[in-house]
């Protein structure tokens, strides 16, 4: 197991887990641990999302996938090798001042669960509230869905039978006090939600329920996501080097699966995207943000990385055919060729990509030009593209000015097969326990400003070396297209209920008295059924004509009614108002 040694941008730790773990027994887990890393709580919830070939544990805030909780193949017991050890969201910039602002997640949670106050202060009765999932399943919502009109206004049933789904913290949702035990923020718009009528208050009995949302506004169902809010908190760093805070933020994350045999790569991906809102008071300068990533692709001491600035990609692979090697111990390993692993950023382009080694070149402590960050300066020149000293990335050998070379924003973007690419393989890299970043240029970053960062990590076993990254490339545009088609070409949730886009049925008159016409063209519809506002089954119609039909209400008490249809793709659903 590798050691877990890192500084973050808020604390250099020089305590090990174990004095920290028994002074949190000793003293309390609230009290201390809130001394000891300035937040009101940190966040502990996580949740192993494997609803595919990929199992990943998900770690509230912004910090991914830690540790070693990223496996390929993975079976229901995941106990074989793992492709990843850690991920986290990396952003920097400039004050206006010239001063650091910096906020670094790596192998532990520097962020804590829940929104800022109104005053953007933070308190360790919300960071406790919301250190947990929202987690949600495509076809939970498509059931939900084909319920509803018997649930009616009945709030004690739908609690009790879909209770994910009416807790789900969507903006001003009515029911989430009596779910979570805690209000939600007033008018704060958090988990992203499908809105039937379009009052921005997130009410499942009127229809609405949870979605993915893309910064673009496209939404959709995956097989399963998992939903949470964090923030970095009002904090100055404890780093004695130099001076810098911390970038005041709000993070939501969401990470989703899809399961789909027949599609290959959604079956080995899973998504994440965070969302961060600036909540400072002030610009920023040449800020960035970054996903960082500590690859172990079994064995961490055998991998190398790179780069596909074409793609907006990085990725770590073996440096031979062979995971491992006879002088180190470093289980488990993959017994056949390792596989491939890939960060590609979908919303955003790759403007800066470096790795660098824990220690030093040689991974054994010796604090170089690529070594593990340790001041201010280090992390905001790792974030933005250049070595611990400050100088530029150059072209060519291992990258560092003094083999000389042309500045340039890329380590190592070459074809590790083509021996004429810069690549690790062709510069011949010595063996280390590598790191990566890789970088997003925003520029001027203002106050309230939301930026969003969404990626595909995939796994990719069909190389073959040293061709092995070679079905890789396709992978990453295969990924890049199904998102710019918002997902629409994914699998689908079977049963859930949307009206096909050209679909045209409607209720009249509306209001009725005696009857109504239930008027729906050239859809087929299997069943039309009628349910009155508590959800009582007023109607029930089945082998229906084609176009329309009529029904007669001037036998039903007055008030609001649902008029439900059953189609070959799902349940469409209306109200209907009976009594002038």
């Amino acid at each position: 197991m590798k050691k877990q040694f890192s500084y973050s941008c808020y604390i250099r730790r020089k305590r090990s887990v174990l004095f920290v773990s028994l002074f949190l027994i000793l003293c309390g887990y609230a009290s201390l641990y809130a001394q000891l890393t300035q937040l009101p709580c940190q966040s502990q919830a996580q949740y192993q999302l494997h609803v595919n070939n990929i199992d990943a544990v998900v770690n509230l805030g912004s910090r991914l996938f830690s540790p070693d909780h990223f496996n390929p193949a993975a079976g229901p017991d995941v106990t074989g090798p793992s492709t990843i050890y850690s991920t986290g969201l990396w952003l920097g910039s400039l004050g206006p001042d010239g001063q650091y602002k910096l906020y670094a997640s790596d192998y532990r949670h520097h962020s804590q669960a829940g929104p800022l106050g109104s005053d953007n202060t933070a308190d360790s009765i919300t960071c406790l509230n919301w250190d947990q999932m929202f987690t949600m399943q495509g076809s939970m919502v498509a059931q939900f869905l084909n319920d509803l009109p018997g649930l009616g206004t009945n709030i004690s049933l739908a609690i009790q039978q879909y209770p994910k789904i009416m807790g789900w913290p969507g903006r001003n949702n009515p029911y989430f006090l009596q779910i979570k035990g805690f209000d939600l923020p007033a008018d704060k718009t958090l988990a992203p939600f499908f809105d039937e009528n379009s009052d921005g208050v997130y009410d499942p009995l009127q229809g609405d329920y949870p979605v993915v949302a893309l910064d673009n506004g496209v939404q959709f169902l995956p097989t399963e996501w998992v939903w949470n809010i964090s923030n970095t908190g009002p904090l100055t760093s404890l780093d004695s080097n130099s001076t810098y805070v911390g970038v005041l933020a709000e993070i939501q994350s969401t990470a989703w699966a899809f399961h789909c045999e027949d599609q290959t790569v959604l079956n080995r991906t899973v998504f994440t995207s965070q969302q961060v809102t600036y909540l400072g008071q002030e610009p920023l300068d040449s800020f960035y943000m970054a996903l960082w990533c500590d690859f172990d692709l079994g064995c961490s001491l055998d991998d190398y990385t790179g780069c596909t600035p074409d793609r907006n990609a990085f990725f770590a692979y073996n440096r031979d055919a062979s995971d491992g090697e006879p002088s180190v111990d470093c289980a488990p390993v993959f017994a056949n060729t390792p596989p491939v692993q890939m960060v590609v950023l979908l919303n955003k382009s790759l403007d800066k990509f470096i790795t660098y080694n824990r220690g030093g070149p040689s991974g054994q402590g010796t604090y170089s030009y690529n070594s593990d960050p340790n001041s201010s300066s280090d992390f905001y020149n790792y974030i933005s593209g250049s070595w611990l000293d400050g100088s530029p990335i150059t072209f060519g050998d291992n990258g560092y000015h003094e083999n000389g070379g042309t500045p340039t924003n890329f380590a190592f973007p070459g074809d590790p097969s083509d021996p004429n690419g810069w690549s690790m393989v062709s510069a011949n890299i010595p063996f280390a326990d590598r790191r990566a970043l890789g970088s997003h240029y925003v520029g001027k970053l203002l106050p309230g400003q939301v930026e969003t960062i969404t990626a595909a990590w995939t796994a990719n076993f069909d190389g073959t070396f040293p061709n092995i990254l070679g079905p890789s490339y396709t992978d990453m545009a295969t990924l890049q297209t199904i998102y710019d088609q918002g997902f629409s070409n994914a699998c689908a949730v079977s049963g859930i209920v949307q009206a096909p886009a050209d679909a045209v049925w409607n209720i009249a008159p509306n209001p009725a008295k005696d009857f109504i016409t239930v008027r729906y063209n050239d859809l087929t519809v299997q069943e039309i059924r009628l349910f009155d506002a508590t959800g009582r089954l007023a109607g029930q119609w089945s082998n229906v004509p084609d176009e329309s039909m009529t029904i007669s209400t001037g036998h039903l008490p007055e008030g609001i009614y649902l008029v439900q249809i059953r189609t070959k793709s799902g349940y469409l659903t209306r109200k209907v108002v009976l009594g002038l």
